[in-house]
């Protein structure tokens, strides 16, 4: 690429809104995308049907599972979410043998759902009526359910905010 020096002070107004857009269409034909994507060169790692990882191989193929949240830009990444997927399966397990849950659809009822708070670094409960959030943890119909299973699921609470083992 040619370098050339320009003194703004000897272009005229027009000249500067000329080069000023130049910029600006420089740099949006050239950034980098917010959002990883596969591409041809880079396919990234994909989850397979047993839970292991490979190489994603096919563009074609690799959109569709990206599209389904299921290919990721490292190998880490994808290693993560396993270990997410599998302590929120875990959970869900738990959860349906220890503190049942059934939805009250009446609009009125209160149902208790998770929430992590960043400042405090706990895991935290409020109630909501049924249908209004919608998470993947599980749901609970008190708020006594809600604080067994937080103590119950500490280590796979954490798997899961964090996808490490």
């Amino acid at each position: 690429m040619n370098s050339r020096t320009i003194n703004l002070d000897d272009l005229t107004t027009e000249q500067r809104v000329q080069l000023y857009e130049l910029v600006d269409q420089f740099h949006a034909e050239n950034a980098k995308p917010k959002v990883w994507r596969p591409m041809s060169d880079d396919l990234g790692w994909l989850i397979c049907e047993d839970g292991g990882i490979s190489k994603a191989l096919n563009l074609e193929y690799d959109l569709d599972a990206f599209a389904q949240g299921n290919v990721f830009q490292t190998r880490e990444l994808a290693e993560m979410e396993v270990n997410r997927r599998a302590a929120l399966q875990e959970m869900l397990l738990w959860a349906a043998e220890n503190v049942p849950y059934e939805a009250v659809w009446d609009g009125v009822k209160k149902n208790w759902t998770l929430t992590y708070n960043p400042l405090s670094k706990r895991w935290g409960k409020f109630g909501s009526v049924p249908g209004e959030y919608e998470f993947h943890l599980p749901k609970f119909a008190s708020k006594d359910d809600a604080e067994r299973f937080i103590e119950a699921q500490a280590a796979n609470l954490e798997i899961y905010r964090t996808g490490i083992k």
